[in-house]
């Protein structure tokens, strides 16, 4: 391609529209989905024991996430932060290593929490409150 049809070729494309380039074509712009999905930590990691088989006390720690289809459910959140890690931490005390042992185990207790974390919300607020509670950073011996 010689000189000058490069600088035709050039000149045209810098003279497109920016969404053209995009795709776009300048017709209506589709709007996203907004998610409103919020994320509430229970901060610090909760760390405790739990039945062991003979003397052996066995521990776990583990990062608490609830997950909440309304923002404005964090204040709820953090109000009832201190029951919501006692029913937590009161679940994973009365646990065995087997239930640790398999990852179905650890979902029933992921479960079991969230179902008691729900049913304590619907009580003192009348209404769901979580979507989702996530178990992170767990580490048990």
């Amino acid at each position: 391609m010689n000189k000058k049809l490069k600088v035709i070729a050039l000149s045209l494309l810098l003279s497109l529209p920016i969404s053209a380039y995009a795709g776009h074509g300048g017709g209506e712009e589709e709007a996203l989905p907004v998610s409103n999905i919020s994320y509430y930590d229970l901060a610090p990691e909760i760390v405790t024991n739990y039945s062991a088989p003979g003397r052996k006390i066995g521990f776990i720690r583990l990062k608490v996430q609830l997950m909440t289809e309304n923002p404005a459910d964090i204040p709820v959140l953090e109000y009832h932060a201190p029951y919501i890690r006692d029913i937590v931490i009161s679940i994973l005390h009365k646990k065995t290593p087997a239930d640790f042992s398999s990852a179905k185990g650890f979902d029933d207790i992921r479960r079991e929490c969230k179902a008691q974390i729900e049913e304590f919300l619907q009580k003192e607020e009348g209404r769901k409150v979580i979507r989702e509670l996530l178990f992170t950073n767990t580490i048990w011996e």
